[in-house]
């Protein structure tokens, strides 16, 4: 008995005399079990299915001159993106923004090849392992790679510069198969400092502090000099975290 499977007119599974072959882009992802074909059971099983799959698939069995088909079956493979954000993300200058990206349903993106454009221009690449930056984006831009497994492929920026605004979308590539997620626009603006206006009243000899705060998140060392009359009366260093 000969078992052939298609999809439209390709065959993409043979069973001739014990033998298979399968057809091609189906390598490796194509089978029936053979120990219940006994039981004439003919079904085929597909493996790690792809958008290219989608169509109609039917089964001719030939037994001698006998042939027989059955009615076609219509397979429909989807996949999409899921982006969580649909306003723009607003960040400050220095600080960490995480560009949320992820799959739907959960898909291990390991083997598969991740592109992050901002524009027409790609700012982040992983392949086979491997990560290449983009011009102007080198040690700044990462996705966690333990998350891949989880479908996550969120990209990191750190250090953000205000000449990173602009609309980001992911684009993942397995064999034949690309999605495209939808954009997402990043808008990094200059923090501002927040200083309490008014009189403050001490005593000769008080210790005073004249409270002013920054409306980001400092990570790197910033000098604020202090003014008084238009003199420079002290210079401060810091880095730690300021209230919003």
């Amino acid at each position: 008995m000969e078992i052939r499977w298609f999809k439209g007119a390709d065959c993409v599974y043979l069973y001739q005399n014990g033998q298979v072959t399968e057809g091609r882009g189906y390598e490796g992802r194509v089978s029936v079990v053979t120990d219940d074909l006994q039981r004439g059971n003919v079904s085929l099983n597909l493996r790690d299915a792809q958008r290219s799959d989608s169509g109609e698939y039917r089964c001719e069995i030939t037994d001698g001159e006998k042939k027989v088909e059955n009615n076609g079956v219509y397979l429909h493979v989807s996949g999409s993106f899921k982006v969580p954000q649909t306003r723009p993300v607003n960040v400050h200058v220095g600080e960490i923004v995480t560009l949320q990206c992820y799959l739907t349903p959960r898909t291990s993106a390991v083997t598969m090849e991740i592109r992050w454009f901002k524009g027409a221009d790609c700012v982040y690449l992983y392949q086979n392992g491997q990560v290449t930056e983009g011009r102007g984006y080198e040690g700044r831009v990462s996705v966690i790679t333990d998350d891949l497994q989880r479908g996550n492929v969120s990209l990191n920026l750190r250090d953000a510069q205000r000449s990173d605004s602009g609309e980001y979308r992911c684009e993942i590539t397995r064999g034949t198969n690309k999605l495209e997620s939808d954009g997402v626009h990043l808008r990094v603006t200059d923090f501002k400092l927040v200083c309490k206006s008014g009189t403050i009243w001490h005593s000769v000899g008080d210790d005073v502090t004249l409270s002013c705060f920054s409306s980001s998140s400092l990570l790197k060392p910033v000098l604020f000099p202090w003014r008084s009359g238009g003199l420079k009366v002290q210079t401060v260093f810091t880095c730690i975290r300021m209230v919003r």
